[in-house]
């Protein structure tokens, strides 16, 4: 979707002629194709983060060893706890983050749920504010 310079037009258009009539439909009308345009660069952006969320999430579960990131068990948990540890104690960088890639797995998966409960959210006023706005 893309707001067109004709649909700017014809929204300042009929912002003002709302005002001028008192016609206060079709002043929200116009102005709810400025926060179309709005609502679509914060979709955008969103999906951009959930995006790269995405990404950190099935790189921090692979290094981790983790098979379903939504759904961590305890064995893998302790594992990566036991990895972490033991790598630490004995000096072995590599392990010692291979354990500490389950907890951020973990972290970023909450994020990326997060994230996406936003785009839905921005997602809705998109769909809400073209509606209002007669948009496609």
């Amino acid at each position: 979707m893309e707001v067109s310079t004709g649909d700017k037009i014809l929204g300042k258009v009929k912002e003002g002629l709302g005002k001028i009539t008192g016609d206060k439909d079709l002043k929200e009308e116009g102005k709810a194709v400025h926060k179309t345009e709005k609502d679509l660069e914060k979709v955008e952006k969103q999906q951009e983060k959930v995006a790269k969320q995405s990404q950190e999430v099935y790189e921090h579960a692979s290094k981790g060893g983790v098979s379903d990131p939504s759904n961590i068990t305890v064995g893998e948990k302790l594992t990566g706890a036991i990895k972490q540890g033991v790598g630490a104690l004995i000096g072995d960088k590599n392990m010692e983050k291979e354990g500490k890639a389950v907890g951020k797995a973990e972290e970023a998966y909450e994020k990326l749920e997060k994230n996406s409960d936003k785009l839905a959210d921005k997602q809705g006023d998109l769909a809400k504010h073209s509606a209002q706005a007669k948009l496609n």
